[in-house]
């Protein structure tokens, strides 16, 4: 059955009016393939110079605050964020700034945004694409950035025909609004998993558990695709061994006890993985997720990540009553976190580090540990106040970000 698109939709996809106009007039179209093969027809036969110039004005630069950039599709600003999400992820304040930097001189030089598919993409990836593109002839890179909207086109026509659903008798129509809508759910969701439920200033008061959903919860997210990973097989494993700790090169899979499985659902979310209770027993765990089988083209055959979880609730109160005593050396010398801010530094000192954790920093809801670790094949490991985000990547440049949150 055909799928009607307006030009609202086919303008979040590629910002040339151009375009989106020719797209309505040739559509509608049966399947995501068919859209597909219509659009590099206008792209690159029907869209003039302008109508190029017009899309890739559509875009926000790499790492460019998105909120304050003006666009036509709020659609496409959602879209962006999430296409730039493994970049950003990745980021650190000196690459921010390189970055930056890289792409102010690439603007003067060609008069347009350095254009990438930015999905799934690290900083540093960006960063030397756009350093290997730079010596190129304007007319060349004016090609080349061409080609990069056809591939963020092509994805986001993905995303669009994705969120349309076909009934025996009905077809329903899922706007680029409707799509906005789903990804901000998503966030929702994601946001779930990230923000700790309240609990009761008595404990002994309700022996009930307050939570509503276990304390080590996963979100898997194909960012490579800008969708949820759906069907991934979850293990949440603890260690149970004398010693502190597994050792590194030693193999003690008998040391590790299945604490719960489950698969992931539409959302990319897994089911429960343990048992719901208040207070999460410190430890070492275990989760791994079969990413093989979910792709099998991709580099990794599964990703486990190992962690080590302390009492929450103390090292919760404990980081409260750090960042008070830092807020009040901080009134007691004058000094104000947008001082540091501005001169981009961070406050720092033995006060601000939780036990066994490297680097700290203020921002504007909390202190935070934050380590990142990356490792060969392209996995990365980032932690920050509790969160770890891992993003893994395969040969076929398929990517995952895997989210999970202890409290």
């Amino acid at each position: 059955m055909s799928v009607g698109l307006d030009k609202n939709d086919f303008i979040a996809c590629c910002g040339s009016t151009k375009f989106a106009e020719q797209m309505v007039a040739d559509g509608p179209f049966a399947t995501y393939e068919e859209a597909v093969a219509a659009a590099n027809d206008v792209w690159f036969n029907k869209v003039d110079v302008h109508g190029w110039l017009e899309a890739f004005a559509a875009h926000p630069q790499i790492g460019q605050n998105l909120s304050s950039a003006a666009h036509k599709s709020s659609t496409s600003v959602q879209w962006s964020k999430g296409e730039q999400s493994t970049a950003l992820a990745t980021a650190t304040d000196s690459s921010l700034q390189e970055l930056y930097e890289w792409n102010s001189r690439y603007k003067k030089k060609f008069g347009f945004v350095f254009l990438i598919c930015a999905s799934g993409r690290s900083t540093p990836e960006i960063l030397a694409e756009l350093k290997r593109r730079f010596p190129n002839r304007p007319i060349v890179e004016f090609e080349i950035a061409a080609q990069e909207q056809m591939k963020i086109t092509e994805l986001r026509l993905q995303k669009l025909f994705s969120n349309i659903q076909v009934s025996a008798s009905t077809q329903v129509h899922s706007t680029a609004s409707d799509v906005t809508k789903a990804e901000e759910g998503r966030v929702t969701i994601l946001g779930g998993h990230l923000t700790a439920p309240s609990v009761t200033s008595d404990p002994k008061s309700s022996p009930i558990p307050t939570r509503v959903r276990p304390p080590i919860t996963t979100h898997v997210l194909d960012v490579a695709h800008g969708c949820p990973a759906a069907g991934i097989e979850v293990l949440l494993e603890m260690y149970n061994a004398k010693q502190l700790s597994p050792m590194f090169g030693k193999s003690d899979n008998d040391k590790w006890m299945v604490q719960g499985s489950s698969t992931t659902d539409k959302d990319g979310r897994s089911g429960q993985l343990m048992k719901i209770v208040d207070d999460l027993n410190p430890g070492i765990y275990r989760i791994s997720f079969n990413t093989g089988k979910y792709n099998p083209l991709g580099f990794f055959p599964f990703v486990s990540i190992v962690f080590e979880a302390e009492l929450a609730r103390e090292r919760v109160d404990r980081i409260a009553h750090e960042a008070r005593l830092t807020r009040e050396a901080e009134a007691a010398m004058g000094l104000h976190p947008e001082d540091f801010i501005q001169h981009g530094s961070k406050l720092t000192g033995d006060h601000m580090n939780p036990t066994g954790y490297g680097g700290s920093g203020l921002n504007n809801r909390h202190v935070a540990s934050d380590h990142s670790s990356s490792y060969g094949g392209g996995a990365t490991t980032r932690y920050s106040g509790g969160t770890y985000t891992t993003s893994a990547g395969g040969h076929d440049a398929r990517k995952m970000a895997i989210h999970h949150k202890y409290l």
